[in-house]
């Protein structure tokens, strides 16, 4: 039944969270309240219902415990003796903490300083616990980080996110159009842009594209589709235009009818 579903599915989180809160109040108590905790921030808007979601991982460093179990007796009588062996090895352990809606219309600084707040309190992570903070690197973001006085000292951008927004500004993709790096190929990925955005606001188009390769007896399995525009997605201009490419007489044929 759709309700039992969703209460077991509900209690299995109860259970991660409760169990997750222990092992972190452990740790920060091992560490007096000290640094221990690495967090990470990510939100991303939904581009089909335009609805936003943000994101906090965690990092610690564990050390891990291996289990052995003897048993002993005869088989009726078993009685189970369980020893703890450590290992020199450390790792680094990470999980989700919270993944929500984001509760606010706006991504102003403000707006994400008051959810990443609250979203710690909820969980019993103190500020002072925090030993380092990682937004994915957009300037609102880094803002609300930097309007906490405890962990904007302990402010880190994302590389990753730092390293994906340099190669939009060499495609010419990011920045105004006074100070674009490369006309050129943000002229080009203008017109490849434009044909994802048509396959999926006119029928006419996505339908002629299917017909046309459905009467050149390619299998329904093997059927292609534009690739849409997610410009902040690794390699997503690179596979729109290779699809185009591929599709590049199916599409001149369509759009110019």
């Amino acid at each position: 039944h759709n309700e039992t579903q969703h209460r077991i599915a509900t209690c299995y989180l109860e259970l991660m969270d409760k169990e997750r809160r222990e092992r972190l109040t452990r740790l920060a108590a091992e560490y007096k309240g000290g640094p221990c905790i690495g967090l990470q921030l990510d939100m991303w808007t939904c581009s089909h219902t335009k609805t936003s979601y943000a994101c906090i991982n965690v990092c610690t460093v564990v050390e891990p415990v291996a289990v052995t179990v003897k048993r002993e007796g005869a088989e009726s009588e078993q009685v189970e003796q369980r020893s703890e062996q450590r290992n020199a090895q450390l790792f680094v352990q990470s999980e989700v903490l919270d993944f929500n809606q984001f509760p606010h219309t706006k991504h102003t600084g403000d707006n994400i300083r008051d959810w990443l707040l609250a979203a710690l309190k909820k969980h019993g992570i103190a500020l002072s616990s925090g030993s380092g903070i990682t937004p994915d690197g957009a300037a609102d973001g880094v803002k609300a980080v930097n309007s906490i006085p405890e962990l904007g000292l302990k402010l880190d951008t994302c590389q990753l996110h730092g390293l994906q927004r340099s190669v939009l500004y060499a495609i010419g993709n990011a920045g105004s159009d006074k100070s674009c790096l490369n006309p050129e190929a943000a002229a080009l990925l203008k017109k490849h842009n434009r044909f994802a955005q048509a396959s999926n606001q006119i029928r006419a188009v996505a339908y002629g594209i299917r017909e046309m390769q459905e009467a050149d007896g390619v299998p329904a399995s093997r059927i292609l589709t534009t690739v849409d525009t997610m410009p902040t997605r690794w390699g997503n201009q690179y596979r729109q235009v290779q699809r185009n490419n591929t599709l590049k007489t199916t599409l001149d044929a369509v759009v110019g009818r």
